[in-house]
């Protein structure tokens, strides 16, 4: 059939019309980043239907609904695919760390087959390079397993936490590792979501690992739910289990209709057991990482901007020096702090932190490290003394471990600078300092503090540490040494 005619459409684009977009557009993506603050919490769904989504966005923005209507849908696409692509990294990830794993058990068996030869000095100098090389190479896959390990953890707990509040639940969940933070919100959403309350007393069963044995724990797997579609067993403290085996059969074949999790508190499963190979394959696996020191603003940071709120670099600093590497405190805290602010108030300050969590900036490992570097000598050893005077609030291992991050992030400065061979501003951005006040400091404790004295305090709090840590300072106490310290800093 031949065309008979072609309807052309033009459409004039004016000033007014153009300006119009232009502005409407700007508005637009303004909302969306704001409102994205509130969609990617673990808890949205549960906080917000689209109903209260959009009469919320029209009163606090005064838009119309098909806009609030268009952001919503967006915004939870956005989350919806960011969720699959963090899944697929995940999956990427852990094939990765099991190649790495294989390759850290061949190094070893190449360690010990070499060591007996090496401890008796009967090996042959190739044999000693060799050992030399595969210990090196050991300790360095060790430290990056380890931070890969950690940086994986809020990403796999969140990925999990996504699914069983989406109601997609695994047969079996191994929880483990050195921080419980993270299977404890796990084992709670489980709690919530595998039963309904009506079906809880007859299909919900929670025992810990010492009141039960192995053989009991499938058998309550094995048992059919009652006026319900699944049930749910749950063990903590499962690292007191002993037969594993028996678990590793119930492993092949898991009961479909049956939720089990076991929660092995500040342990992790021995990864060379044929139960946790076949853990691998029919289970979802979290271990948790233990937070690193040096992480643990940046943490602090994260959970608080999930929960709706900011906080100034000083205070978060404040904070980290307070709570510690443990996750319960910080959370703990923080929850504190935010019971105490005003109504209405998102920004969170030093004073804040002062005022709720009971911690004062003039007293406090940054504030010391600040104290050296603009040579404050009379404050440096006041907050020695009064940090010898409260030993239990603020003891000397944390502040040696907050001292050393500082020197530490010090150094990495001085390394960018050098590289560089430029502006000092540039190397402290480059080290991870953005706000203008730290970097003040930082540039500050660069010209106190050239690259061979940072290097010689590092050394120093290394030493401090290790007296603190072996029990080797003789009758000195840790007030005491830390005074020392600081007079070997200073002079």
């Amino acid at each position: 059939m031949e065309k008979q005619f072609t309807l052309e459409t033009r459409l004039s684009l004016d000033n007014n019309i153009t300006e119009y977009l232009t502005n409407y557009i700007s508005r637009y993506n303004q909302i969306s980043r704001k409102m994205w603050r509130v969609v990617k919490l673990n808890n949205f769904n549960e906080l917000y239907t689209r109903s209260t989504f959009n009469t919320y966005v029209c009163n606090e923005f005064n838009v119309l609904k098909r806009t609030s209507n268009s952001i919503y849908y967006e915004l939870v696409s956005k989350k919806k695919t960011l969720l699959s692509l963090m899944k697929t990294e995940l999956e990427n990830k852990k094939i990765r760390l099991n190649v790495l794993e294989t390759n850290k058990l061949k190094l070893v068996s190449n360690i010990n087959n070499l060591k007996k030869k090496v401890v008796i000095n009967e090996s042959s100098d190739k044999e000693l390079v060799r050992y030399r090389k595969y210990k090196k190479k050991y300790y360095y896959l060790c430290k990056y397993m380890a931070k890969q390990t950690e940086s994986d953890t809020l990403m796999q707990s969140n990925a999990i936490l996504a699914d069983v509040k989406a109601g997609k639940f695994a047969p079996v969940y191994i929880l483990m590792g050195e921080e419980p933070y993270y299977s404890d919100v796990i084992m709670e959403a489980i709690l919530q979501n595998v039963l309904q309350p009506h079906e809880r007393d007859f299909n919900q069963t929670i025992v810990y690992a010492q009141d039960t044995t192995t053989a009991d724990i499938v058998q309550a797997c094995r048992r059919y739910p009652m006026f319900a579609d699944r049930q749910l067993v749950m063990v903590k403290e499962a690292q007191h289990l002993t037969k594993l085996d028996i678990l590793e059969q119930y492993m092949e074949n898991p009961a479909p209709e049956t939720v089990l999790v076991l929660a092995f508190t500040g342990k992790s499963v021995d990864k060379r057991t044929g139960f946790y190979k076949k853990a691998k394959s029919n289970a979802t696996i979290l271990e948790s990482a233990a937070i690193s020191e040096w992480n643990v603003a940046k943490w602090i940071t994260q959970y608080i901007q999930e929960k709706g709120y900011s906080i100034a670099p000083d205070a978060v600093n404040l904070m980290a020096e307070h709570t510690g590497t443990g996750l319960r405190k910080i959370v703990l805290e923080t929850d504190m702090l935010f019971k105490g602010l005003p109504d209405g108030c998102t920004q969170i300050t030093v004073k804040d932190v002062e005022l709720n969590i009971g911690v004062s900036k003039e007293f406090s490992a940054f504030e010391l490290s600040k104290a050296l570097v603009f040579k404050e000598y009379d404050k440096a050893y006041k907050i020695a003394r009064f940090f010898a005077q409260n030993p239990k609030k603020y003891p000397l291992v944390l502040t040696l471990g907050a001292m050393f991050f500082f020197f530490s992030r010090l150094l990495k400065c001085h390394a960018y600078y050098l590289k560089d061979g430029g502006i000092a501003e540039n190397a402290i951005r480059k080290a991870g300092v953005f706000a203008q006040g730290q970097i003040k400091e930082y540039s500050a404790a660069m010209r106190a503090f050239p690259l061979k004295k940072t290097m010689a305090v590092i050394a120093i709090i290394k030493e401090y540490d290790y007296k603190a840590k072996s029990g080797t300072a003789g009758q000195a106490s840790d007030g005491d040494l830390l005074v020392e310290l600081i007079s070997r800093i200073i002079h």
